[in-house]
């Protein structure tokens, strides 16, 4: 089972950004990372001149570069950037977030990211005809769709991705909410999503903490936590186990999961790992369960 840091979900400055990747090409214990802007074409433009560096800087370390698509396409210039990274990654694996995406990389191999929302086999067998060799699904399939996707995915040799750790991306919009937030447009945003590295918080008329933003996504509050569910994973057919990246120090993160999928340790040891690491909202893992994503289950996998 391969370990991957899927693609950053927040506005962070370029320098953070590059000091991020590098810290992960040098020390964190994951075999694959996805780079790209998922959610916003204009943040796009803050990382177009390092991402070449950053890539060259993981593949040094050891790393698979995945480049990562635009999710959120609503105009012409986000199908540009769709087109354009097409283009410029042609000999390089790609993961696809939406359907525009599709299109320009049919009978291309390339991946499916959890954003374009594939759900059953049928649909697995649809796009894997058109060139597609390895997806990532989305957070609220469930233990028992996890299995058949894997047998599916088994049958027509491709690899099953599932996200393990982090908030988990629930929704795109056409508006932007971090913008809304502070009184300003998608278009006169100013990147007000810039100023929460982890996501502002969103919550309910009574103040309970209910969900995150960042710019036009919809993320969770809490923090997927799937250590416990990672062997269940792994006989279900899951080939590899997503990250997504947090404010918290993810090279322990990922050192901790290493250890889970390397039976050197168990579920408890692994939330102490990721608490010292500096997460601090809630876990969750009721959407493996068909219970409300926001639950913790305790002690069911297997």
């Amino acid at each position: 089972m391969q370990i991957t840091l899927g693609p950053l979900l927040y506005h962070w400055p370029p320098e953070r950004q590059v000091d991020f990747y590098a810290r992960i090409a040098d020390e964190a214990p994951v075999d694959e990372v996805y780079l790209g802007e998922l959610a916003c074409a204009k943040r796009a433009l803050f990382m177009a001149e390092h991402w070449v560096d950053v890539a060259r800087r993981l593949e040094v370390g050891g790393k698979t570069v995945i480049w990562s698509m635009l999710a959120g396409v609503v105009d012409d210039k986000d199908r540009a950037l769709v087109a354009e990274v097409a283009s410029t990654h042609h000999g390089a694996e790609v993961e696809a977030n939406e359907a525009t995406a599709l299109a320009a990389l049919s009978g291309r191999p390339h991946r499916l990211g959890q954003m374009l929302g594939v759900y059953n086999e049928g649909a697995l067998e649809a796009l894997a005809k058109r060139g597609a060799r390895h997806v990532c699904l989305p957070v609220e399939v469930h233990g028992e769709a996890v299995a058949a996707m894997g047998t599916a995915a088994r049958t027509l040799g491709m690899g099953l991705e599932v996200q393990v750790f982090g908030r988990a991306p629930l929704a795109l919009s056409a508006r932007c909410f971090s913008a809304r937030s502070v009184g300003r447009g998608r278009k006169g945003c100013r990147y007000a999503c810039a100023e929460s590295g982890d996501g502002a918080d969103l919550k309910t008329l009574e103040g309970e903490d209910v969900f995150a933003i960042s710019g036009p996504m919809v993320l969770s509050h809490g923090f997927l936590n799937l250590a416990e569910e990672v062997p269940t994973l792994a006989t279900a057919g899951v080939t590899h186990i997503r990250l997504a990246p947090q404010a918290a120090d993810m090279v322990a993160v990922a050192q901790a999961f290493r250890a889970v999928v390397g039976g050197q340790a168990d579920a408890q040891e692994a939330e102490n790992r990721l608490r010292a690491a500096g997460v601090e909202g809630p876990f969750a893992n009721g959407f493996f369960y068909h219970r409300p994503g926001h639950a913790w289950v305790e002690g069911l996998a297997g």
